[in-house]
């Protein structure tokens, strides 16, 4: 990717076929968990964004500090390259205040203008991006989203242990699929979906899948085999959480497409971090996928969190509005040497 352009997969790429062959899915209710069925907007909160709106209003529901009295002032930070970025004392406040659910409006614009170079996503206009604590804390709150008691969550052989820990509380039936140097095996898949739709208790909702540097084989999954597992999940109507950490840190010439470049029907929820690329201590990563699952999530982030550090989502901006984003994804592949 030079210039701005697109980024290219090849001139090999099967992906030049238009993918589309039902109407996209922009209402995945019936997927959801009975919990989140019931989990509405917070009030406080939605009023909150509206008094942002109004200037000098003060919003006393909310309980937002007096930013005046907070400690911190203004600060200056050295990067590797030389370059510094300041905060300064009124950028400093806003920082440190209450903010958006959604995340830091600039750095969702650079975030957009990322994903939609390196993926170029179908339906994009139905797409949206949520700012997340690390991919990590994605995991676990796409799993709250969806998964009843006794809901099937599918996964690779072997697949990331980090996943346990977010399914733990939640009474599910966790149904591993083998796999090969090319990622999973579409005929075990479709076997395993085959027996998770004909049982009584529960359905399948939710594919895990690390297909980038898959932790802990290391495998890349082809592209062929990712089209075919995203049939798959379109005929079975699945989601697929695609968690990839290490996707610009591939060893080849150019990136295999992601699902989410497939992702026609709205059913790629992708996960990626920058705990790889900037710092894990940072904690720092983003959700992509459909209007209504972003929103959910966002409801979830409401009930939890409220947002990520504001403070280290304006460093990541700065870091990146310095160096521009082709610029940016040069310094991650000098990583990879």
């Amino acid at each position: 990717m030079m210039n701005g352009e697109p980024i290219s997969y090849g001139a090999n790429s099967l992906l030049s076929v238009t993918h589309l062959r039902s109407p996209p899915k922009m209402n995945h209710s019936h997927l959801l968990s009975d919990v989140m069925q019931l989990r509405q907007p917070s009030f406080v909160a939605t009023f909150g964004q509206i008094a942002k709106e109004i200037p000098d209003a003060i919003m006393l529901s909310v309980g937002s500090p007096n930013a005046t009295l907070f400690p911190f002032k203004e600060m200056t930070l050295t990067m590797r390259n030389g370059q510094d970025i300041t905060v300064d004392e009124f950028m400093m406040k806003k920082c440190l205040q209450y903010g958006s659910a959604k995340g830091f409006e600039p750095l969702l614009e650079q975030l957009k203008i990322l994903t939609k170079k390196l993926h170029e996503p179908p339906q994009w206009e139905n797409k949206d991006i949520v700012v997340l604590a690390g991919s990590q804390m994605g995991i676990g709150l796409v799993f709250e989203m969806l998964v009843n008691p006794e809901d099937f969550v599918i996964t690779p052989e072997p697949t990331y242990p980090g996943i346990f820990n977010a399914l733990q509380p939640l009474p599910h039936q966790l149904v591993s699929v083998t796999c090969d140097s090319e990622g999973v095996r579409p005929d075990d898949l479709k076997d395993v979906l085959e027996k998770c739709r004909s049982s009584s208790k529960g359905k399948p909702k939710v594919m895990y899948v690390n297909p980038s540097g898959n932790n802990p084989t290391g495998v890349v999954w082809s592209e062929s085999r990712r089209r075919l597992v995203y049939e798959i999940a379109c005929q079975y109507d699945i989601i697929i959480l695609e968690d990839d950490p290490y996707y610009l840190l591939e060893f080849s010439e150019t990136l295999t497409p992601s699902f989410l470049h497939l992702d026609s029907e709205n059913r790629v929820i992708r996960l990626d971090s920058f705990s790889k690329t900037v710092s894990a201590g940072i904690r720092l990563g983003y959700a992509t996928g459909s209007k209504d699952l972003i929103e959910k999530l966002r409801l979830l982030m409401m009930c939890t969190i409220n947002h990520v550090s504001l403070v280290a989502q304006y460093l990541k901006h700065e870091s990146s509005e310095e160096t521009n984003i082709d610029e940016e994804l040069k310094c991650t592949a000098k990583r990879k040497t």
